[in-house]
């Protein structure tokens, strides 16, 4: 996870929910560099993520292999009051 700067955001609360209903799967922390892992089977997911002071971000994913490969979302955070939001996209 980074800032708008490129700053990595260490701390940042991740949570990840079902898409489907909304139910919470699980909640980390990202470490020094902002980086976070879940492990999950294959599905639609949504990913929260906060931090004190900036905008949340709240991005749909769509997990479809449940092998295990690595897939990486890049969240970008932003100050709040601004006109655009935090958001991610996955590579």
């Amino acid at each position: 996870m980074r800032g708008l700067g490129g700053d990595a955001l260490p701390m940042a609360t991740v949570s990840l929910f079902a898409e489907d209903s909304h139910g919470l799967v699980g909640m980390v922390v990202t470490d020094k560099d902002g980086k976070f892992r879940f492990k999950v089977d294959k599905g639609l997911y949504r990913v929260v993520a906060r931090v004190e002071g900036l905008c949340p971000a709240n991005v749909p994913v769509k997990v479809e292999s449940s092998m295990l490969a690595k897939h990486k979302l890049v969240i970008t955070m932003v100050a709040k009051d601004i006109d655009t939001c935090s958001y991610g996209v996955a590579k």
